[in-house]
C-alpha cells in the first residue's frame, strides 16, 4: 500500500475483539476504530470507509446496518454473525457483505469482504463524506 492511506474501518462490537477481527490490520491496508455501542459510532461515520457490525450480545448488527444506511446509503457495511437468521435479515436490509462468525476462515473472509466492499463503493464516496483522499 505504498503512498495510500489505509481503509478506515469502524467496528461495532460489544465485548472486546472477536476472533474474526484478529489480524485485520496486519497488512496495513486497514485501520480499525472500535466502538462497543452503535450510538458511539454515529460521530465517526463521516470519516469511515466501511463499517463492520459484529452481531452479539449488546450489538444488533441489523439495527446498526439500518442506522448506517440512514446516514449514508452507499457506506459499505459488513455484518459478522453466527446466526444465519441475522444474515437473512441483513441481506433484506441491504448489507454489503456477510461473514459467518463461526467459519474456520472467518478472519480471512472478513479481510477479503471488507476490501471488496470498499472497492465496490463509489470512488468519490470518501470525499463526499469528508474523508481524506
Amino acid at each position: 500500500m505504498t503512498g495510500t492511506r489505509p481503509h478506515r474501518v469502524l467496528v461495532i462490537e460489544a465485548g472486546g475483539t472477536s476472533d474474526p477481527l484478529a489480524g485485520l490490520e496486519a497488512d496495513g491496508e486497514i485501520a480499525l476504530t472500535v466502538a462497543s455501542r452503535s450510538d458511539e459510532a454515529g460521530s465517526q461515520l463521516a470519516d469511515t470507509d466501511c463499517v463492520v457490525a459484529v452481531h452479539g450480545e449488546g450489538v444488533d448488527a441489523v439495527a446498526v446496518l439500518t442506522q448506517v444506511r440512514e446516514f449514508d446509503p452507499e457506506l459499505p457495511v459488513v455484518v459478522v454473525a453466527a446466526d444465519l437468521t441475522v444474515a437473512s435479515d441483513a441481506v433484506a436490509a441491504g448489507v454489503s457483505e456477510f461473514v459467518p462468525a463461526e467459519s474456520p476462515d472467518a478472519a480471512d473472509r472478513l479481510h477479503g469482504r471488507v476490501l471488496a466492499a470498499v472497492a465496490a463503493s463509489p470512488p468519490d464516496r470518501s470525499d463526499e463524506a469528508g474523508g481524506v483522499p
